[in-house]
């Protein structure tokens, strides 16, 4: 997951709906359906690994918002 990979509509209110974009090589599990972007995820793969998923997150966060971030958070 990439913060890239999200997106919001504003409605009249400003109020922001948050989306899923760009499956690619994405995998989630949501109300016991498995939604993913490839076939790589197949019905014996998990969708979420704690160790991968955040791991990946973070890098990101870290990487490309490193200058939204204070040094203590950091």
């Amino acid at each position: 997951m990439k913060g890239d990979n999200l997106m919001y509509v504003k409605t009249d209110d400003d109020t922001r709906l948050w989306r899923f974009i760009d499956f690619g090589m994405s995998c989630i599990t949501w109300q016991g359906m498995k939604i993913s972007g490839s076939s790589w995820f197949d019905e014996k793969r998990t969708c979420f690994k704690k160790e991968r998923d955040l791991a990946q997150l973070y890098f990101y966060i870290q990487r490309y918002l490193n200058d939204y971030l204070s040094r203590d958070l950091l």
